[in-house]
């Protein structure tokens, strides 16, 4: 009667195991597509990025040659500045932000 209950209880911890395994090997796949998708995105978004600023200053280099010039810098820096403090402000709690507990 015992062994047949742990024989039982082995199948069934091996079914988890098998699942557990089955999902793991799922998720990865899942995330190595995100990973390529936003590798992508971030490639073509760059590349029309640069496109437009070539278009810019094509269409201002006879007029506003320094402006333009400027400007697509400022907007340049911009963009990367939001880029980089995004992720810090999105990831973190609060609590990270505010520091250690302080314990009494």
């Amino acid at each position: 009667m015992i062994t047949a209950i742990i024989a039982a209880f082995a199948d069934m911890a091996g079914a988890r195991a098998s699942l557990a395994t089955a999902q793991v090997g799922e998720e990865l796949e899942r995330q190595k597509q995100k990973l390529m998708l936003g590798a992508l995105g971030v490639v073509f978004g760059c590349s029309g990025l640069a496109l437009a600023t070539l278009l810019v200053a094509v269409i201002f280099w006879d007029t506003h040659r320094v402006a333009a010039l400027a400007a697509l810098t400022l907007v340049h820096l911009a963009c990367s500045a939001a880029a980089f403090v995004s992720p810090a402000r999105n990831w973190m709690t609060p609590q990270q932000l505010a520091g250690p507990p302080t314990t009494l």
